[in-house]
């Protein structure tokens, strides 16, 4: 999309780069790295321990999995976003062919002036957006759901550890794993 009438040029040393869903990836890994560290530290479990490290690696390959899921309707906007690109006026096949394109129009239609005709320009404007909310929710979504499941682990062993319980069968399925390893 660099260099279409939607998106601003890039100044001249970055008009050779092209975006990637790959530097999504490598700031998530961080980003849920961080979270299951941070929470393994705060139940006083060494996060740099290879044990801990091995945790915290399954945690962020889940997550990982998880962003598969923005993968569909991220391709969906793309798709709708170049065919808008360049258009003036509406087709039937245009309709037909893009979901989201017939939704944005409708939802223009009602923020605008009653009976208003919703031109492809201002629903070309709009595209963008749909894609930046979406990966914004799944991002958050994964994310949420790494702390959720680290501090449920954390949580866990910290209460079996102190009160000398066993572990819940899958924890210590997973426990048995990594010692293996």
């Amino acid at each position: 999309m660099i260099g279409d009438s939607l998106t601003p040029a890039p100044p001249p040393q970055y008009r050779n780069v092209q975006p990637t869903f790959s530097g999504n990836r490598v700031g998530g890994s961080r980003l849920s790295t961080s979270i299951a560290s941070r929470i393994a530290y705060s139940y006083g479990y060494d996060a740099k321990d290879p044990s801990e490290q091995a945790f915290i690696e399954r945690l962020v390959h889940r997550s990982f999995m998880a962003q598969a899921a923005k993968v569909g309707p991220l391709r969906d906007t793309a798709r709708a976003a170049s065919a808008l690109k360049g258009r003036v006026n509406w087709s039937a096949k245009l309709r037909a062919d893009h979901r989201l394109v017939i939704a944005l129009e409708k939802l223009l239609q009602h923020l605008g002036p009653a009976g208003a005709r919703v031109p492809v320009q201002n629903v070309a404007k709009a595209v963008p957006v749909v894609g930046v909310l979406i990966g914004a929710g799944v991002n958050s979504t994964v994310l949420g759901g790494v702390a959720a499941d680290a501090q449920r682990y954390c949580q866990t062993r910290f209460l079996c550890d102190k009160y000398g319980l066993p572990m819940p069968t899958a924890l210590a399925t997973y426990q048995t794993e990594t010692d293996a390893l």
